[in-house]
């Protein structure tokens, strides 16, 4: 539920912060596949934007941004970061609320946090169409998705052991959720790993005419 996906991003806010730090090759990619894309210039919505790392780089690359984001400790160190930048505005809401995305139309969409923490295929739908009636027509969606086999991989790192747990492993592959390879469940809070052939059709199903899978 939204409210303890709200509480573990509160809990965890100068580990956010630092992610970016940690996995550069995801800022890099990202970052530069956004400047192909969208000129210097454009009115972009981050969404689900954290500690605002995203909104910061684009900011000072010429784009007017607005920061949302359901946690209010990631939306306050948001706040420090892009002080000097001038932000459109920064506020707290869940993509689930149609006031998530107030202020458009928008150039450019960036969503990438809040698919793998929506395990109901409705929600996921729910978010992607409002996303797609917030952008002017002909604009983008930056949408991120965690693979099926992600947590396999990184649980054979963080504890190799929970492979011990056939029906909760079951579980993963088949669903998505229920488990992600850690102790304890705290640690990542209400997450959903895609099967990579399913992004086209949800994102077409959503009303998105082209899409490409980097």
């Amino acid at each position: 539920p939204v409210s303890s996906v709200r509480r573990y991003y509160d809990r965890i806010v100068a580990n956010e912060d630092r992610r970016l730090d940690l996995s550069p090759f995801e800022a890099h990619v990202t970052l530069d596949a956004f400047r192909k894309a969208v000129r210097k210039g454009a009115r972009v919505l981050d969404t689900a934007c954290g500690t605002g790392r995203y909104g910061e780089a684009l900011l000072k690359s010429g784009y007017r941004v607005g920061l949302g984001d359901l946690s209010p400790a990631n939306i306050r160190r948001a706040k420090k970061r892009t002080a000097r930048l001038r932000p459109l505005f920064l506020r707290t809401a869940s993509v689930l609320d149609p006031e998530a995305w107030e202020g458009g139309p928008w150039d450019a969409v960036l969503m990438l946090g809040p698919l793998y923490h929506l395990p109901k295929r409705k929600d996921r739908l729910t978010a992607l169409k409002l996303a797609r009636r917030s952008l002017k027509p002909g604009g983008l969606l930056f949408s991120a998705w965690i693979g099926r086999m992600a947590p396999v991989w990184d649980g054979s790192r963080r504890w190799p052991e929970g492979a011990l747990r056939k029906s909760s492993v079951r579980r993963l592959l088949d669903t998505g959720s229920g488990f992600n390879f850690a102790k304890n469940p705290s640690d990542f809070v209400g997450p959903y790993f895609c099967r990579p052939d399913e992004i086209t059709p949800t994102l077409e199903e959503a009303g998105f005419g082209q899409v490409r899978v980097l």
